[in-house]
């Protein structure tokens, strides 16, 4: 049976509760998290927290059964800490109208692509989640983890190095893919993926979709989704006898701050 490969990159840089629905009960909420088995069930909590919020405060034995039920999951952590954030002060989370929803998009748009113009040479340290599941059964499973070295530079562009794999050191060259690793890889996380999200030949379709905080600063996150024809400057790499890449779509969220229009953070896949 076929196997995919998932590919989750976080580069660090509510919906409105429906009026027909009541807020998240404790007891609801944690019968919830009872049912989750792997990551079946996370994905409506995560829902049902953004579109409903809560009406209980969370403390920190809430906190530590949610890190022990949903496997330390980042998006029903933060989903409950929005939803913690919404119920405490529901009007500075709120979110922005459609009208003001698209300016933030303009400003961001203009501020990052004028950035990608004078981009200073740079060296981060990446972490790298991929799970696989067979084909069809959405029953995702940790595959590995990975800490890469990525450098920019106007002359090369984006280079990485491996630097290890599940906790253990690896001897690699630095070159412009992952080309020594196994499995699906992907490449541009930092100033070539910002250029394909804001490039106009991309399509990107974004959609807001909740408030967040990220190092103090008030975010609006917005879900985007690149189409795999618009996709011109991405794609998947994959490992076999010989090295190959396929063209992929993308989709994902993007924290924005809300204040200076500035992109905070990037979480996506590859589709």
């Amino acid at each position: 049976m076929k196997k995919l490969l998932l590919i989750s990159v976080i580069a660090v840089f509510a919906l409105v509760a429906n009026g027909q629905e009541k807020p998240l009960a404790q007891t609801e909420y944690v019968r919830m998290l009872y049912a989750i088995k792997g990551n079946t069930g996370i994905e409506p909590l995560v829902d049902a927290l953004r579109r409903r919020g809560i009406n209980f405060p969370v403390n920190d034995g809430l906190r530590g059964l949610t890190r022990s039920k949903s496997g330390n999951n980042e998006d029903l952590k933060r989903a409950l800490e929005e939803a913690e954030r919404r119920r405490l002060n529901p009007e500075a989370t709120k979110l922005p109208p459609p009208s003001v929803s698209a300016s933030i998009l303009e400003k961001t748009t203009a501020n990052t692509l004028a950035l990608l113009d004078d981009m200073p040479d740079f060296v981060v340290k990446q972490v790298i989640t991929r799970s696989e599941a067979y084909a069809g059964t959405g029953n995702w499973r940790p595959y590995d983890n990975l800490i890469i070295a990525v450098s920019y530079s106007d002359e090369k562009g984006e280079q990485y190095k491996v630097l290890s794999k599940n906790g253990a050191p690896v001897t690699s060259e630095t070159s412009g893919s992952y080309s020594g690793l196994d499995g699906a890889t992907s490449g541009g996380e930092f100033v070539e993926d910002l250029t394909k999200i804001f490039k106009p030949d991309s399509k990107t379709k974004f959609e807001v979709e909740s408030t967040d905080v990220i190092r103090g600063r008030s975010a609006i996150v917005y879900h985007y989704e690149i189409e795999l024809a618009n996709n011109k400057h991405g794609g998947v790499g994959l490992k076999g006898p010989t090295y190959t890449s396929s063209p992929a779509g993308e989709k994902g969220r993007i924290w924005i701050d809300k204040n200076n229009f500035r992109v905070l953070r990037i979480e996506y896949q590859l589709i």
